[in-house]
């Protein structure tokens, strides 16, 4: 069970990160150069976008207090419906480093939902690059943050400086690329279902 949430878990942030970093460097700059050139429906792509995002931050969200309980009940050697006691959930918090840089990550979470709810409901300007590159740094945190509580924590000093700069930054190297797949496809499948792809086609080229 605590491998299958970790994977998910990490497959929902590197999707997270991947969505929101394809629209930064890839459809946004694409649509733009576009222009005049299409009448393709753009926002309806964006909503598609955006709707992964979400899916994406709630598995996050998920899986992140789901592997908490686990991680109590692996520590103690309780139940995963015993590891709910308070107490525990506490000491693992305030007296661990997993459970620091949990806390950390959780914040970083909900400030992401926070910003997308806004968006969401239509409270902050949905087509703002700057909002997006808000979306994206939280993410890329998030994401790179997952170092701290791994192997290459196990140092001190300059070594664990260096061993935590690589492995973060090595999780955001695949959160961009790996998880920018899944956004690829969905834009060359959205383009090549629409009567006019070949400007937004040649605008990407």
């Amino acid at each position: 069970l605590e491998v299958s949430v970790r994977c998910i878990h990490l497959a929902s942030v590197l999707l997270l990160v991947g969505t929101f970093s394809f629209e930064l460097l890839i459809s946004r700059p694409a649509f733009k150069t576009a222009g005049a050139q299409t009448s393709l429906p753009l926002p309806s792509f964006y909503k598609r976008q955006f709707r992964i995002a979400c899916l994406s931050l709630l598995l996050a969200i998920g899986t992140t207090i789901l592997g908490l309980f686990i991680k109590i009940a692996s520590a103690t050697g309780l139940s995963l419906s015993e590891s709910f006691d308070p107490g525990a959930v506490i000491n693992l918090l305030t007296g661990t480093r997993f459970g620091v840089v949990w806390l950390f990550r959780m914040v970083l979470a909900l400030l992401l939902a926070a910003m997308m709810s806004a968006e969401f409901f239509g409270w902050l300007k949905s087509d703002s690059v700057w909002l997006r590159l808000g979306n994206f740094i939280l993410s890329a945190i998030l994401l790179m943050a997952m170092a701290a509580a791994g192997h290459a924590s196990a140092a001190e000093g300059v070594t664990l400086f260096i061993q935590l700069a690589v492995d973060g930054l090595h999780l955001l190297a695949a959160g961009v690329w790996l998880g920018g797949l899944i956004p690829l496809a969905m834009l060359l499948s959205w383009a090549g279902s629409t009567p006019e792809p070949s400007a937004l086609l040649i605008a990407k080229e």
